[in-house]
């Protein structure tokens, strides 16, 4: 039955459907169809939704689970694994000494192999050796004799080095095993024995002899007017009736002293040209003078190495040109 509405005290029977929008009942009733058709339209998506989650509860249980069967694997893997550090730890040190051990024992046996080596070379040797000489072999004889000459003419060598070096310092009136401060003039003398040179095509520099300023001191001191010139207590020297040679140079009266050749400079020259030694006297300080013997082994190797240095050049061609004609002028 249909709810009644009095209007001026007079009931009237009225349907809500019929009622017009502007109403209060139209409006609840517009609301109403409007609200129930967002019920039709959600309720398929509210389904969807509950049947999501329920599926993404199950997959969270299920992962939950691997987790804790990951997290027990871990922690028996965990305890594994120390136990096999545990046991390569204690098996470890054992291991080191046996390799330790094995290593020593293979060196003494490599030492012990070589000292039976080496001795059986040896006696070996020896034994052909001991064969040689008394079967008279004469090239063994011949390399003994060449030793033995070579070390003679090392010795002599030697001996006529230092001799000539006595016989400069003897010359220059220097004492001995002495370093004493020369005079202004010995000093003079000294150093005008001497002049440097100066190649401005190779830019060496050296030392050279002064032929007729260290003549003119040579015949100062071995002249017989000379007589007390030397050190302290020597008095009349050993060659001072040594009577002064003629020039080469065809000056009968012989003043100039320019072709005179003294015997220790011209043996040093000699035995230079024979390649037997290097003799170069150095002045420092005056009249304190030094021997220096040049190894020529030494110099050779020296050219040789400028010669591959200089070798890719044409400055250093040039050069290399210029000290063969150098050399080959002096």
């Amino acid at each position: 039955m249909n709810p009644g509405r009095f209007v001026r005290e007079v009931e009237v029977d009225t349907d809500l459907d019929e009622v017009p929008a502007i109403t209060p009942p139209g409006r609840l009733r517009i609301r109403y169809h409007l609200l129930t058709q967002e019920a039709e339209i959600v309720a398929p998506a509210l389904e969807q939704s509950e049947a999501a989650r329920r599926v993404d509860e199950e997959l969270l249980e299920r992962l939950q689970s691997q987790c804790e069967e990951l997290k027990a694997q871990r922690a028996a893997a965990e305890l594994q694994l120390a136990e096999v550090e545990g046991h390569n730890r204690r098996a470890a040190d054992p291991t080191r000494e046996e390799l330790v051990a094995q290593v020593g024992r293979c060196l003494r046996g490599y030492a012990h192999w070589e000292v039976a080596t080496r001795e059986r070379v040896t006696l070996r040797e020896l034994k052909m050796r001991a064969t040689a000489l008394m079967a008279g072999d004469g090239r063994s004889r011949r390399r003994v004799t060449k030793r033995l000459e070579a070390f003679l003419s090392r010795s002599r060598d030697a001996v006529a080095n230092l001799e000539a070096k006595v016989e400069c310092v003897k010359l220059l009136q220097v004492p001995l095993g002495e370093h004493r401060r020369a005079s202004r003039e010995e000093e003079q003398r000294v150093r005008l024995a001497w002049k440097k040179t100066h190649n401005r095509q190779t830019n060496e520099r050296s030392i050279v002899w002064n032929d007729e300023a260290l003549n003119d001191e040579c015949w100062r001191i071995l002249s017989p007017d000379s007589r007390n010139v030397g050190t302290k207590g020597c008095g009349r020297r050993k060659n001072a009736n040594l009577q002064k040679p003629k020039e080469s140079h065809g000056n009968e009266e012989g003043d100039s002293k320019r072709g005179v050749i003294w015997p220790i400079k011209e043996e040093a020259r000699r035995r230079e040209k024979e390649g037997l030694f290097n003799l170069a006297f150095i002045v420092k300080g005056g009249v304190n003078w030094r021997g220096c013997i040049e190894d020529r082994q030494e110099a050779k190797d020296k050219e040789l190495y400028s010669r591959v240095k200089n070798r890719d050049t044409k400055k250093g061609q040039e050069r290399l040109r210029w000290n063969l004609l150098w050399k080959d002028k002096c």
